[in-house]
């Protein structure tokens, strides 16, 4: 018995692979159970993409996926958690990135999930010099993008939309974290900053109108 997953990818940026990870309902945690190369040279595209794996799987009971996406420098982060049946021969993710699943005596059904979309912010280059650019991959609508210290003070603040690159200048030497609502944080290394004050290539947002 095979279970064939099958997700759509809208964008990708800097990506190298999707490991794919199975957990059983007898067991304790996920293993790895394949890996799909990113379908675009250097990792970028704007187009969706299509990919799948198929998994040899005679469970009877619950069987749990995710996907681990591994990004060019080796950065990762988890797609949600799909379930599938014991009898349920096939899982798929449409366009609109909802997987559904084929079952052989029920009509196809939906598993209420946005698994499987690859969501990352990307910094480049990092570590840096105090000068650095980063944009947001997987976000539906213009979002704000907060700067930290590493010890939590607030630097500034960036309103962006998908995949949009945003400039950074002028940090000092140091450790920074950008945080995004619904991302795992990306770390800023600063070697050597530049001795010049902060500058943004757009205006501070006005928390007032926040």
């Amino acid at each position: 018995t095979e279970v064939t997953l099958k997700w759509t990818s809208q964008t990708e940026t800097n990506m190298s692979h999707y490991q794919v990870q199975r957990k059983l309902d007898t067991e304790l945690d996920f293993s790895d159970r394949g890996s799909v190369n990113t379908l675009v040279p250097g990792g970028n595209s704007i187009s969706p993409l299509n990919y799948q794996h198929v998994d040899a799987n005679a469970h009877t009971g619950n069987s749990h996926y995710r996907l681990k996406i591994i990004a060019a420098d080796n950065s990762f982060i988890y797609s949600d958690v799909i379930t599938v049946a014991g009898k349920t021969k096939g899982v798929k993710g449409g366009g609109n990135n909802n997987l559904t699943s084929a079952d052989d005596e029920e009509p196809t059904k939906v598993v209420n999930s946005n698994s499987f979309v690859s969501k990352r912010i990307t910094v480049g280059p990092n570590p840096n010099n105090g000068n650095f650019w980063f944009s947001v991959n997987g976000i539906e609508k213009e979002t704000i993008v907060t700067l930290y210290t590493i010890d939590g003070k607030q630097i500034n603040q960036f309103k962006v939309v998908n995949l949009q690159q945003q400039q950074v200048n002028g940090l000092k030497s140091g450790m920074y974290l950008l945080k995004v609502p619904g991302f795992e944080s990306r770390k800023i290394i600063v070697n050597a900053g530049a001795n010049i004050p902060l500058k943004i290539t757009q205006s501070p947002i006005d928390n007032s109108q926040l």
